[in-house]
């Protein structure tokens, strides 16, 4: 298989690039080792540059039927203590709360609408391929018993804290 862009990490980053890249019709692949987008993540909240920036792309009114809720204040604990509480101005607020399986749903279901998509989930990336020349060229994947091969032009790393890639 080969695709322009491989993305290695279906979490916020790796999924909005997926899309942005696949709505200009560049030929990409997103990969997941996780099974499924319900896992355990670190944070679900969005500050109001992430909004922006789903907006600007069309995004948000998905996200709003998915489950979202506007933050309207702001509370500061200290060992259990509550040091200050800041409220936003009528209408205003800090960001958003959503579940990060409702953004990763709403990001791969966007980016699924363009043929030049496409994912796999529960694929871990054994290898990167490199040449003699110090480029990298592809990775190899593992899905279960099947090992693939997959060559692209460029590797994205959106694979977390702890990137292997």
């Amino acid at each position: 298989m080969h695709v322009q862009v491989c993305i290695v990490g279906a979490g916020p980053g790796g999924a909005l690039l997926a899309y942005l890249l696949a709505k200009r019709g560049v030929r990409t692949l997103l990969l997941e080792r996780t099974a499924s987008f319900g896992q355990a993540f670190r944070g679900e909240h969005l500050n109001t540059e992430g909004e922006h920036i789903l907006k600007k792309h069309g995004l948000f009114s998905a996200l709003e039927e998915a489950g979202c809720l506007a933050m309207t204040s702001l509370r500061y604990w200290h060992k259990g203590e509550l040091m200050k509480e800041v409220y936003a101005e009528d209408g205003q607020h800090f960001g958003i709360h959503t579940p990060q399986t409702n953004l990763l749903h709403v990001l791969i279901h966007a980016a699924s609408q363009y043929e030049s998509f496409s994912y796999q989930l529960n694929t871990t990336v054994k290898e990167l391929l490199v040449n003699d020349n110090g480029t990298y060229y592809g990775v190899v994947t593992k899905h279960g018993d099947c090992v693939k091969t997959i060559t692209c032009d460029l590797i994205v790393g959106a694979d977390g804290r702890h990137s292997t890639v």
